[in-house]
C-alpha cells in the first residue's frame, strides 16, 4: 500500500480528456511540489485509469500512469502559457488527449467561442497571468518535447529534470500524507 483515498480519483477517459478531475488535480499538485514550480500541466491522455476509494497500491498508481514519462520543469513566459491553454480547450467538446490539467492556477473558457480565442481570466495563484513574466512550469517530458500539439513547449528551457516517473512522484505524494484535492474550479466554462 502506498496511501489511502477517501474518494474515487477519477481518471475515466471521457472525463480527463475534456474536464477537470480530482486525479488530474492530484498529479499536477504532486508535480508542482516536486519541481518547486509556479504551476504545473498534465495532459489528460497521460491519465489512463481511475483509483478507487480505500487503500491505494503501487499497481493502482501504475495503471493510472503507465507511461515512461519523466517529470521536468521548464521556464516559459505568460504568453506561451496562454497559447498552451488555448491549445488545451481548442477541440472541446471533442475528447482530447492534450486537454491540460493544471495546478497553481485557474482559468475560464468559452466553449462557444472560436477555437484559439476561448480562454479568459487566467490566474496564477491570486494574480492575473502576466504575458511578459517568466514562470516555472512543472510538466512531463512528453509535453516538454512538444507532444499532443504543444509545439510551443519544445523550445522552452528545461530548468529541472527530476529523472522520476509520474507514478513515482505520485507515490511519494501519497506517502507524504498530502491532502487529496477535489474538483475545485481550476478550469471552468463561461456560464451562458
Amino acid at each position: 500500500m502506498v496511501g489511502q483515498t477517501s474518494e474515487r480519483l477519477v481518471g475515466d477517459r471521457e472525463v480527463v480528456r475534456s474536464a477537470e478531475s480530482n486525479l488530474g488535480n492530484l498529479i499536477t499538485d504532486a508535480m508542482r511540489e516536486r519541481t518547486g514550480a509556479d504551476i504545473a500541466f498534465m495532459n489528460g491522455g497521460g491519465i489512463r485509469d481511475s483509483i478507487d476509494t480505500g487503500e491505494v497500491t503501487m499497481h493502482d498508481v501504475v495503471n493510472a500512469f503507465p507511461f515512461i514519462n519523466l517529470v521536468e520543469a521548464q521556464k516559459m513566459t505568460g504568453d506561451v502559457i496562454a497559447q498552451a491553454l488555448e491549445e488545451s480547450v481548442s477541440l472541446y467538446p471533442e475528447s482530447n488527449g492534450g486537454f491540460l490539467h493544471v495546478s497553481g492556477m485557474s482559468f475560464t473558457y468559452d466553449p462557444n467561442a472560436e477555437p484559439y480565442n476561448r480562454v479568459q481570466d487566467v490566474m496564477i495563484g491570486d494574480e492575473p497571468l502576466d504575458a511578459e513574466a517568466e514562470y516555472v512550469v512543472g510538466t512531463n517530458d512528453f509535453l516538454a518535447a512538444g507532444g499532443d500539439g504543444y509545439s510551443m513547449f519544445s523550445d522552452q528551457e528545461v530548468v529541472l529534470s527530476t529523472g522520476e516517473l509520474l507514478s513515482e512522484i505520485l507515490i511519494d505524494y501519497f506517502q507524504s500524507g498530502a491532502t487529496i484535492p477535489s474538483v475545485e474550479d481550476r478550469i471552468t466554462q463561461v456560464e451562458s
